[in-house]
């Protein structure tokens, strides 16, 4: 599947980490205001080994990219708890020692 699209993120854009509903897979949901995008793994043996790496690759990426447009903005590790937990939406989902628990389901 070839996708190209630009999005300009409303004043209420958030990412969020969600649960499909029917297949159980955890996904990356983008509720973009208005709008929301639900990045998931590719089914098969490789899908979820192949998510986890494109996930990290996002998450570094998006931390330059953060710290190129607004060199203010608080990087992770600035914006955890002291204990290596996470702050703000996700972090009743996080503990310390990792994933606790999962966000609302993609279909919410």
């Amino acid at each position: 599947m070839f996708l190209k699209m630009k999005l300009a993120l409303g004043a209420r854009a958030v990412p969020e980490i969600a649960r499909d509903p029917q297949t159980g897979v955890l996904a990356l949901r983008l509720q973009i205001d208005p709008g929301v995008l639900v990045i998931t793994a590719a089914e098969g043996p490789d899908g979820p080994r192949d998510f986890a790496t494109f996930m990290a690759r996002l998450s570094t990426e998006a931390a330059l990219l953060a710290a190129s447009v607004d060199p203010t903005v608080p990087s992770r590790e600035r914006a955890t708890a002291g204990d290596g937990a996470p702050e703000g939406p996700l972090a009743r989902w996080f503990s310390a020692s990792g994933a606790g628990g999962f966000g609302p389901e993609v279909g919410q």
